[in-house]
């Protein structure tokens, strides 16, 4: 599936490319968005000559791109079958680098490689940009960081190289990060509008309001995301041990097995940063995003338990009906 509107769907069969929607009886039996496909699915389409198709199986995921829908405790999938996820953070007054974390635990949990794009490198000076980037080795281990910009296209030719025949890549970050402006450049053609630069932010104001793929000369497909105020965490477990391995395996060595790491006595993480060995801001960011992930967990069972309740509700009531 190629792109995704209200409703609708775009998919692509070779050469062609068609307008398709999903059976009724998926409608009907869907308890989520989850039930519904995403961008990069495989899909299964019923075979006829209508200029709409209808999608009647989704073909099972290798990787799942998810996060927490803003606003609402459910998750909202962002692209399937991803090989590589560029988490892409511009070098302005908005660089955070707990904002790429959670983006990190995100693409962790989903099975995909995460890269990092600092973009906008043009802003800052040859030591900055080299402070930063010992920074970020030094908190997140073995994650490839490259720095580009678009301006003086140093470093395009490096994100350019990292790019895959026949991988599927996705891009993510805020809005006015600069992915649509990477992204054209990688195509080669302005594809993706963009907007100018903001006076009042100094950043660009991004277009896109739906995932779309695009493909490029060497068979690699490309992703590209409405840029994102929020990035909320889901039940994403496997993703904050991977992100955050060194402080879950210290906790292995706690007083407690249900130390929570905060006041705790003889909780080892404690001492840890009381010692320096591990950074604060990140042990502050694992605090906020386990918690995070423990609530959406909690949230999640408690609507499986309203929804098989509703199932058993509902099967009372066609039985009561049978006997009539």
């Amino acid at each position: 599936m190629t792109a995704e509107h209200k409703g609708a769907y775009e998919v692509a069969t070779g050469a062609e490319s068609w307008r398709a929607t999903v059976t009724g009886k998926r409608m009907l039996t869907a308890t989520g968005r989850a039930d519904y496909p995403v961008v990069g699915d495989w899909v299964v389409l019923q075979a006829d000559n209508n200029e709409t198709k209808i999608i009647t199986d989704i073909l099972p995921q290798r990787t799942l791109l998810r996060k927490k829908h803003s606003g609402r405790d459910e998750e909202q999938p962002i692209a399937a079958n991803i090989d590589v996820v560029f988490i892409v953070e511009s070098l302005d007054g908005d660089f955070s680098p707990n904002r790429f974390e959670r983006y990190l635990v995100l693409v962790r949990d989903s099975g995909a490689q995460p890269i990092l794009i600092l973009n906008k490198a043009d802003l800052l000076s040859p030591e900055g940009l080299a402070k930063i980037t010992d920074q970020l080795h030094e908190r997140f281990d073995g994650v490839e960081i490259i720095t580009a910009s678009t301006v003086t296209e140093n470093g395009l030719d490096a994100l350019t190289s990292s790019i895959k025949p026949n991988l599927t890549y996705c891009f993510v970050g805020s809005s006015g990060v600069g992915k649509s402006t990477i992204i054209n450049r990688l195509i080669g053609q302005e594809m993706i509008k963009t907007k100018i630069i903001s006076d009042k932010t100094g950043r660009g104001q991004h277009t896109t309001t739906a995932r779309q793929i695009y493909t490029l000369d060497n068979g690699a497909i490309i992703v590209d995301n409405p840029g994102s105020r929020e990035v909320g965490m889901i039940d994403s477990e496997s993703g904050v041990q991977d992100v955050f391995a060194k402080i879950t395996d210290l906790a292995a060595s706690c007083k407690f097995s249900n130390c929570q790491h905060e006041s705790e006595p003889g909780c080892a993480i404690a001492a840890a940063l009381k010692s320096g060995e591990i950074n604060a801001a990140q042990y502050a960011n694992y605090l906020k995003l386990r918690k995070e992930t423990t609530h959406y967990e909690m949230s999640d069972l408690d609507r499986r338990q309203k929804d098989r309740k509703f199932g058993q509700f509902l099967k009372k009531a066609k039985d009561d009906l049978s006997k009539l």
